[in-house]
């Protein structure tokens, strides 16, 4: 069932929605729905069956059929800092790491970071971000919008995020110790992970620097290993989310 996310404001009683805008339009021109079709939304975090009771020009109304139950948010936030990459591989991990699970997005420049965001163009660029996001999220039927902000540095981004922190690293001959064995680790402090979550630190195309490096360790970071393969960055932060979770949300 096609699934919309609604602002708090678009509930005018107490069992009517009204939609508007890109969704409305996408309701009735794309997917050509009539009075009397349904679809799910979701609002302030409820999830509802939804029929069609009114249509007009450019908006329609929509009356609850079923409040609905969702299991689809990870158990814990998971954060993702991910130094920024070049041209639509941005596009690429947001929209594959909101299908996995992602809670927050924290585009950082990184040190190698190629691509760079002039300060005037930011706000739109973080407005297209978070229309990705929310795209890819009525798609899998998250139940929450991962939240995406912009900081100029690693360290900047990790003073404005929490969490049990871990980053892939790419040097060889460290003897790092996989993520798997982190990942188990991580079964006996399930408490603090539903009470502060979990951040996963990915470099950009150039990798992570020294000092960023040492930044992370300064907080308390786990450096470990991806495998005898190198990742994009693009890949390297969903490959490592979906393991995060299927590691912990499997054991409840």
């Amino acid at each position: 069932m096609q699934r919309y996310f609604l602002e708090a404001d678009a509930r005018i009683a107490a069992d009517r929605f009204r939609v508007a805008g890109e969704d409305a339009h996408h309701v009735l021109r794309v997917l050509r729905m009539r009075q009397g079709d349904r679809f799910g939304i979701v609002s302030q975090g409820e999830t509802y069956e939804v029929e069609i009771v009114d249509v007009q020009e450019d908006e329609l109304i929509v009356r609850v059929i079923a409040q609905m139950a969702s299991f689809s948010e990870p158990p814990f936030a998971v954060t993702l800092l991910q130094g920024l990459p070049k041209g639509e591989r941005l596009d690429e991990l947001l929209m594959h790491g909101t299908e996995v699970g992602v809670t927050q997005f924290v585009i950082f420049e990184g040190v190698r970071s190629v691509a760079r965001w002039e300060e005037k163009k930011r706000a739109v660029k973080l407005e297209r971000c978070q229309r990705i996001v929310k795209e890819a999220a009525e798609q899998s039927q998250r139940n929450v919008v991962p939240r995406v902000v912009y900081a100029p540095d690693l360290a900047s981004a990790l003073r404005q995020s929490a969490g049990y922190l871990i980053a892939p690293y790419e040097a060889q001959g460290q003897g790092l110790p996989p993520l798997k064995s982190a990942l188990r680790q991580l079964n006996e402090k399930r408490d603090r992970l539903r009470a502060e979550g979990v951040r996963l630190v990915i470099g950009p195309e150039g990798g992570l620097d020294g000092a960023e490096v040492q930044e992370i360790q300064a907080h308390e970071g786990r450096l470990v290993t991806l495998g005898a393969r190198i990742l994009r960055t693009e890949t390297a932060g969903v490959v490592t989310v979906a393991q995060l979770l299927y590691e912990l949300e499997s054991e409840g």
